[in-house]
């Protein structure tokens, strides 16, 4: 017998080659496979259901089966055939494995059987070596390596059940394993495997373990007289009727194995009253596939993997990355051509350049590439398994002499995909600062090892296996996340992921109407990024899609997003008076009319100033000429900001925008929307500071949250290609604006404004939102005060009806469905929306951000079916459907 677990299943099996026997010779038939089951207590470290058998022996379902099989249906019992297919020879047999690949065909054929068998049949089928069901359109949870880094008792537990209810769909009583590793080495993983187990006992199927397959040289039936088990022997179809008779031959004369028979089939028998199958009921297969795959067992996936993430090496606490200001990254994979999914969330963070090498290179090589990375403050090397680390080709010279750079540099993160066994002899790897194992290779651990990188999520996973003296099993760091975004499934933030995915209907649907040629739309909950999708092209001529890293132009999301957050940081540093007039930090308004007006006025439109200048219209003749000193095609030291393509704006133009703001007359001070004094932010900053302004905003924001794409003028940093074009302006520019800020008015400001001239992606936007709805932390660092953000987010004229704080806008005090938020936000939110058809929100009572990026304005303005549909609203009432109450 080979003991499986020590405290599980306490289940032994064996199983027998048949050869030369005593009672019988079996010489020329074909393998036989005797499988032992020793059916006691089921102990874990946790809470346990029984199995006892010996309860069930006399149960009247038991005796009354018994009663009614002859001698040749009791032998019947003991078969299980393989690789069924169907009936043979109208023989009962006690168990049978499908060999069928596709799920419903599987169940149709389970389904079918209760008309075939008199006595309920055990259904098994093999268990894949990532700990699945060996069926099509099936997916598997983990390979063992996985989960044998899994230091979390009730993630395995739940792994047993997961697979145990697709097996209850499936009709399956219990899994064959065919490779010894998928048992976990019982004798150094006996809990793990004892807690996979207790989830199979849970559902009625049999535990992991119950056929283990090994060789024998005899098999003697006598081995039933001294075994307190019942037993059971998997043959092939081909040879049924043959061993049948043998055996109804070798025990007719013998009462002593007549007796072993007889209660070996009773044990058989009580052991399906134990798994249900006294009460067989056909499965309706019309949404098997989905209820196989459910959201369920896909977070268990996501749950696991996460869970498994082992990290060896930290020197100095390097890991998770916390600065990402003035950080130069790069990204070195080796042993793949190109790995886009650790590229692509590594970028979710911050910008991070890109390398590809393989093992196997010359020293020139290697030293061409260090060159080229030594540049870097940080790299972040992702390594693969490949015949290089199982030492069947050249080059470890090489490759070693390469990684003693990178690892003396102090710059290297490693993480490698792959078994850990591979690297017992890879010094030159596990000399790294920092080395992180993902056991798997595939999209989820690549996504997963970025998010830790970052501090997105935690570690806590341990080495399965020794690797050297320094590398035990059971060792693993335990490294912490610094509360930056993860990217995890809508359950993980307690939403519904069915209800969530509307969402992908209602963006589809606004595309084909025509409301925008397409969109972003991204979801955080309790800082999870839970949807993040991009929908539709640049353009309609449906020739460029947009992808999730494309840039849009915000429009007035820039008010919240601009100067605004500046703001905020002097304000809480006493710096900036929100109860001071606009004289006191610009000297040129001091003798205007406007000069007693106070920000905390101006900011929550509560000023009376006229809501906006149409600028553009002062720069251009009567005969659709230029106006002198304000518009050149040639740019030039006194033109030297580019307002469109081939269109230069004078230097000092900026000082008429002034002037017109200055002049214009005041109306009463009652709520009235106006975007004229946001151009004004900017120089206030500088003015109160002394730095330009967008290195302050950069510096204090954007670059420590690694919102890399937030940014005014995007064609100095980002291809076009990348950039989302708005309007076809037909009055001023005359030509499509692409990569320039659509208002007119922050174009003539040099694109630098916070009344508008932000872009963005959806990410990156979030980040900022995040920020603001965790009331000035992120990412582990605290931008802005609690206080702060509460004082600026808040209604400050609600006597007036007016629903703003100072620069956001809130939701109306009874939201209704054509109001400026989704009914169903708190209070307490706040964000903005943009002209050229953007939205973004936050809502801390709920830890929701919600992002909405779009280009309704291509090719014109006119064009506000977004606006008439309540597209973007609609979207966010989706969210708040989608909590789990």
């Amino acid at each position: 017998m080979v003991l499986i677990c020590e405290k599980l299943p306490k289940f032994l099996s064996n199983i027998y080659i048949a050869g030369n026997t005593n009672s019988m010779r079996l010489k020329k038939l074909l393998p036989i496979v005797f499988i032992s089951i020793l059916l006691q207590s089921v102990s874990t470290q946790s809470q346990c259901q029984d199995i006892d058998i010996n309860k069930f022996i006399s149960h009247p379902w038991v005796d009354s089966v018994y009663k009614s099989l002859s001698i040749a249906d009791r032998i019947s019992q003991v078969f299980i055939l393989n690789n069924y297919e169907n009936s043979v020879d109208s023989i009962d047999y006690g168990g049978i494995i499908l060999a069928t690949k596709d799920p419903v065909n599987h169940r149709q054929m389970v389904n079918s059987l209760e008309n075939d068998l008199v006595v309920p049949a055990f259904v098994f089928s093999y268990l894949n070596d990532a700990y699945g069901l060996q069926l099509d359109d099936v997916f598997s949870f983990a390979t063992p390596t996985t989960l044998a880094a899994i230091s979390e008792p009730h993630l395995l537990y739940e792994t047993g059940l997961a697979i145990a209810k697709q097996c209850n769909l499936l009709g399956i009583n219990g899994l064959i394993s065919e490779k010894e590793g998928l048992l976990l080495q019982a004798s150094q993983e006996s809990w793990r495997l004892s807690e996979i187990n207790q989830g199979f006992v849970n559902q009625k199927v049999l535990p992991l373990g119950f056929v283990k397959f090994y060789q024998a040289k005899d098999f003697n039936l006598n081995i039933m007289l001294d075994s307190d088990q019942p037993m059971m022997m998997v043959i092939d179809s081909d040879s049924v009727l043959e061993i049948h008779r043998s055996i109804h031959k070798a025990i007719i004369n013998d009462q002593t194995l007549m007796n072993q028979l007889n209660e070996n089939c009773r044990k058989i028998l009580a052991l399906k009253y134990w798994a249900g199958l006294d009460n067989v009921e056909k499965v309706n297969i019309s949404n098997l596939k989905d209820e196989l795959n459910s959201i369920e067992s896909k977070l268990l996936k996501h749950e696991l993997a996460s869970a498994s993430l082992t990290v060896l090496k930290n020197n100095i606490g390097l890991l998770p990355i916390s600065q990402l200001e003035n950080k130069k990254i790069a990204c070195l994979t080796i042993g793949k051509d190109s790995n886009l999914i650790f590229e692509d969330y590594l970028n979710h963070y911050t910008r991070v350049d890109q390398y590809y090498t393989d093992y196997n290179n010359s020293e020139n090589t290697y030293s061409e590439l260090w060159s080229k990375l030594n540049s870097y403050d940080i790299i972040i090397a992702g390594l693969y398994e490949s015949d290089f680390l199982q030492g069947n080709v050249d080059g470890e010279a090489e490759f070693t002499t390469f990684m003693n750079w990178l690892n003396n540099s102090g710059k290297g993160m490693i993480t490698f995909f792959g078994d850990p066994a591979l690297l017992h002899n890879a010094s030159g790897i596990l000399n790294a600062p920092v080395l992180v194992l993902a056991y798997e290779d595939n999209q989820l651990t690549n996504a997963l090892a970025a998010q830790l990188i970052f501090g997105g999520i935690d570690a806590a996973g341990v080495l399965p296996q020794d690797i050297d003296e320094i590398h035990k099993k059971g060792y693993g760091i335990p490294v912490r996340g610094l509360g930056r975004f993860s990217y995890l499934l809508p359950e993980e933030a307690g939403l519904n992921s069915r209800i969530l995915n509307k969402i992908d209907s209602v963006a589809s649907y606004a595309i084909h109407i025509k409301a925008a040629p397409g969109c972003q739309v991204l979801i955080a909950k309790d800082n999870k990024v839970v949807y993040k999708k991009s929908f539709g092209y640049h353009t309609y001529d449906s020739l460029h899609k947009v992808t999730d890293s494309d840039l849009y132009d915000l429009a007035s999301v820039t008010k919240v997003s601009g100067a605004l957050p500046g703001l905020m940081k002097l304000y809480e540093e006493g710096r900036f008076d929100l109860d001071a007039t606009l004289g006191t930090y610009l000297k040129y308004f001091k003798r205007s009319n406007k000069k007693e007006l106070t920000f905390r006025e101006i900011l929550a439109h509560q000023s009376g100033i006229k809501p906006y200048i149409v600028y553009w219209k002062t720069a251009i003749k009567k005969s659709g000429k230029y106006r002198r000193k304000t518009i050149s095609i040639t740019q030039s030291a006194d033109y030297p900001y580019e307002i469109s393509n081939g269109l230069f704006i004078h230097k000092d133009y900026k000082k008429k925008i002034y002037k017109q703001i200055k002049k214009t007359k005041l109306g009463e001070k009652k709520y009235k929307y106006s975007g004229l004094t946001f151009y004004l932010f900017p120089d206030i900053i500088e003015s109160i500071t002394g730095e330009q302004y967008t290195d302050y905003i950069y510096n204090n924001f954007y670059k420590p949250l690694g919102a890399t794409t937030l940014t005014y003028n995007p064609t100095k940093k980002f291809d076009s290609e990348r950039i989302v074009p708005t309007e076809y302006d037909s009055l001023f520019r005359k030509q499509l604006i692409h990569g320039k800020v659509h208002d007119e008015g922050a174009a003539m400001m040099g694109g630098v404004s916070s009344n508008a001239g932000l872009f963005a992606d959806a990410n990156d936007l979030a980040k900022l939102f995040q920020m603001y709805c965790n009331y000035g932390k992120f990412g582990g660092k605290e931008y802005l005060k609690e206080e702060t953000i509460k004082e600026f987010s808040r209604c400050q004229y609600p006597e007036n009806d007016n629903r703003r704080g100072l620069g956001f806008d809130r939701p109306l005090p009874e939201p209704h469905e054509n109001g400026n938020t989704a009914k169903s936000v708190s209070q307490s939110s706040f964000g903005h929306s943009g002209f050229t058809g953007t939205f973004a929100w936050a809502d801390p009572e709920y830890n929701i951000v919600y992002i909405f990026l779009s280009n309704r304005v291509y090719p014109t303005r006119e064009n506000r079916k977004l606006y008439e549909l309540n597209i973007r609203t609609n979207i966010q009432e989706i969210i708040y459907e989608a909590l789990e109450k």
